[in-house]
């Protein structure tokens, strides 16, 4: 019976085959030939890619009582057939179906070699049906209970970016650093460190997340965002108002990066940071010094004004002049004749000084540092103006002098405020011209409403500024103090990141993310080698 059964399958009858070796496997199960006859039909439907029919031979098989291990093998056999029936669902991209034919393989074969892949691949048709709990769960089970699979390490992986979709932000961290800890050879490894320290910083646990960011540069030296992820530590640090680490931060990546043109750019920052650091601990001469490196190193390295990172030396300049203007500032025309005419002339002088150096700002081409200047070229004059106005008279004057003193003060004040709405209108247009509104141009239209209020007329907030802060005659203190005199960005400037900076890593992240997301790799979706495991 076997050998008929054998030349019909030679002939690739397979139907009259099929009926042969059943025959002789119902008469024979025990003996030896009954096993090749077993595997044979197997085979038949095989080379028909018939895999439906090849689990229920399998399954019959197993009721057939053979001898030997023949049962036990061609179950296996069977259940790579079931593997790959689900496999080609998925490949007909027959999701829905796919998931349910790996479910039941699952479910009736959980200690076959097989069934960590047919998890893996259950996962990923979850995610392309967007049932990413039921994915997450689906990873869980694999990596919890296959630790060992080739396959642990990718689901330990979704499930940090499952969980980071439906902002379970711990267990997404967890996830990710648990992949960080135990798979040290992963290629998902730096994506989970970044994706954890970037989760921490926006959970504000900033001293874990600024520590992920020095671990990603320690682990990952030769990546190419390795540099700007260790950057970023800085930042997180001064959130933290933690200072020592943050300038630690900037003297390292100047140490490691400095050399490299290509990181140009965060050199000049992180010493404009180390700059703002240093003025919040009042120290002066140091604060002189590091604002005057900004400068220097910006020069040195051929930096072009215009440019992002030329904001750093144009903040540098007009924080370089601002305690001169302080000091002009508190001039005040008091006592004698004698004293009055003396400090006028002081500030005649100074006002030229001031005038040169805050125009020293403008060949930086910086916007927002720009229009801080041209703001206070106007300032200074208006200044000059109200300190002659609220000039208190000399003692021992006549009724007559007190007049014609009064006018000479008026006839000096007139121009320096006719030179100030001059200044402030140029500075105005130039906001308009780069279409920019910030603290300075509210600033400067506040002025400007002073003298010619129907033509710049005030919004609510610049009311509210107006009456705290007084304008000419009578009305000229309008002057900025403490932070706002630090500079252009209250914050030092976070505001307006590089496009290499924390916009870039953003997307960089997310793109990576949605790669992830879009491709999830299914186990053996080829018919490769898990089937032929099977």
């Amino acid at each position: 019976m076997y050998k008929i059964g054998e030349v019909y399958f030679d002939f690739k009858d397979f139907e009259a085959a099929r009926r042969w070796f059943q025959k002789l496997i119902t008469a024979h199960p025990k003996s030896e030939v009954a096993g090749f006859a077993a595997g044979k039909v197997m085979e038949t439907f095989r080379l028909a890619n018939d895999f439906e029919k090849m689990a229920e031979w399998a399954q019959y098989i197993q009721s057939a009582d053979l001898g030997g291990n023949i049962a036990t093998e061609l179950g296996e056999i069977g259940v790579g057939a079931e593997f790959i029936q689900a496999s080609l669902l998925y490949k007909a991209k027959k999701y829905d179906k796919a998931a349910a034919k790996y479910e039941e393989l699952i479910k009736k074969h959980p200690d076959k070699k097989t069934v960590d892949a047919a998890m893996n691949n259950l996962a990923v048709a979850y995610e392309y049906t967007r049932r990413f709990e039921s994915a997450t769960k689906a990873y869980e089970r694999l990596y919890t209970q296959f630790p060992d699979s080739k396959y642990a390490e990718n689901a330990l992986f979704r499930v940090g970016v499952n969980s980071e979709r439906f902002y379970n932000y711990e267990k997404a961290i967890d996830s990710h650093l648990k992949l960080v800890d135990k798979y040290p050879e992963s290629q998902n490894r730096p994506v989970s460190l970044y994706n954890a320290a970037e989760l921490l910083e926006q959970d504000q646990s900033y001293r874990r997340a600024a520590v992920a960011y020095e671990r990603y540069a320690k682990l990952f030296p030769d990546r190419e965002d390795t540099p700007k992820t260790f950057f970023r530590a800085a930042r997180v640090y001064k959130k933290l108002d933690d200072t020592t680490n943050q300038l630690r931060i900037y003297r390292e990546f100047n140490r490691r990066y400095g050399s490299d043109p290509k990181h140009n750019i965060k050199v000049v920052e992180g010493l404009a940071r180390t700059a703002e650091a240093v003025s919040k601990q009042g120290r002066t001469r140091p604060t002189r010094e590091a604002w005057a490196q900004v400068i220097n190193e910006f020069n040195r390295r051929a930096m072009a004004p215009g440019t992002y990172e030329a904001q750093f030396p144009a903040k540098a300049q007009f924080n370089l002049v601002e305690p001169a203007f302080t000091r002009y500032e508190a001039l005040k025309l008091t006592g004698s004749l004698r004293n009055q005419m003396r400090v006028v002339k002081a500030m005649q002088k100074q006002v030229k000084e001031l005038s040169r150096r805050y125009s020293e700002v403008l060949q930086y081409k910086s916007v927002e540092w720009n229009l801080a200047a041209l703001y206070r070229l106007g300032h200074i004059y208006q200044l000059f103006a109200a300190k002659l106005y609220e000039a208190p008279i000399p003692a021992g004057l006549s009724a007559d002098e007190e007049d014609y003193y009064r006018t000479q003060l008026e006839d000096i004040a007139v121009p320096l405020e006719d030179e100030a709405v001059k200044r402030y209108k140029l500075a105005l247009e130039k906001g308009r011209e780069f279409r920019v509104t910030n603290k300075w141009t509210k600033r400067i239209v506040a002025a400007l409403n002073k003298y010619e209020p129907s033509n710049y007329p005030l919004f609510k907030e610049e009311r509210r500024m107006a009456v705290s802060k007084q304008l000419t005659p009578a009305m000229i203190r309008f002057v900025p103090r403490g932070d706002e005199a630090d500079g252009a960005d209250d914050d030092g400037g976070d505001e307006g990141e590089a496009p290499e900076a924390d916009e870039a890593e953003d997307d960089e992240s997310a793109e990576a993310a949605e790669i992830e997301d879009d491709e999830p790799s299914a186990a053996a979706d080829d018919g490769g080698d898990d089937e032929d495991e099977g």
